[in-house]
């Protein structure tokens, strides 16, 4: 947690420090007053002492504990971070855990390295979690899209039997086809692209501070690449079925 301007030392009594993202939205600079509510709704008028960056992985506010602790509905907070030198270490995590043992049991005392470690677990845990819904909700995505192209390319037999019945040969269908196809996903690309940016920018803007959002190549690669193989593969397959049969027997079949 980077401090940009103030200092954390002076957080204490009825001050605050705010992270940039915040400070920009607020117009608000080191010395400005802060005015809000606590959690029980109770008004807050608070000094700003100091703004830092990382707001996202720290907090967007920070308040003296003294200052917080009336406005809450318990005053033991779920995680506690103590430093000490290396020589004192062992004293001070034995006395934690003797501490905990009789004032909060079942909690645990753990190094930095340890407690990180603890994050990436729940971090990867959930990452699994999102990623399972959105492989789902892909899986609905894929079929709808099939089944919309598959049925858009049967219902086209009469019109290509009529093609053929002009002179008009199986290889140059498919030329036709492929061509259709070029066009009608670089346009799906292009809107669907804008469409992503305008939703996307204001959205990172506001969190990030930033309009740039982050675009992994590799999933960007998987998009562009299963996308143009989905829309022809759906398109094709079902086209070139329909080539095999006669022209004179596909023209007389219903739509």
């Amino acid at each position: 947690m980077a401090v940009t301007s103030g200092t954390l030392a002076d957080l204490r009594g009825r001050t605050i420090a705010v992270d940039t993202l915040t400070a920009q939205a607020l117009h608000a600079r080191v010395g400005d007053e802060f005015h809000g509510w606590f959690g029980d709704g109770a008004p807050a008028v608070l000094r700003i002492v100091a703004i830092y960056r990382r707001g996202l992985g720290f907090a967007e506010l920070t308040v003296p504990r003294d200052v917080l602790s009336p406005h809450t509905t318990t005053s033991v907070a779920d995680t506690v971070f103590v430093t000490t030198t290396a020589a004192a270490r062992r004293h001070v995590e034995a006395a934690l855990r003797a501490e905990l043992g009789r004032f909060a049991p079942g909690s645990s005392v753990l190094a930095r390295d340890e407690y990180q470690a603890e994050l990436d677990k729940d971090l990867a845990a959930n990452g699994w979690t999102s990623q399972i819904i959105v492989g789902v909700m892909l899986v609905y995505v894929v079929i709808a899209a099939v089944n919309t192209l598959v049925m858009a390319a049967l219902a086209r037999r009469r019109e290509l039997a009529i093609l053929r019945l002009t002179g008009v040969t199986r290889i140059q269908v498919l030329r036709m086809v492929r061509l259709e196809q070029a066009l009608l996903v670089g346009l799906a690309m292009v809107v669907g692209g804008a469409i992503a940016v305008a939703t996307l920018v204001p959205m990172v803007k506001g969190t990030t501070g930033t309009a740039t959002p982050y675009i992994p190549p590799g999933g960007w690669a998987a998009v562009v690449g299963g996308t143009v193989l989905l829309a022809g593969a759906a398109t094709m397959l079902p086209v070139r079925r329909v080539l095999r049969m006669r022209p004179v027997e596909a023209i007389g079949i219903r739509e």
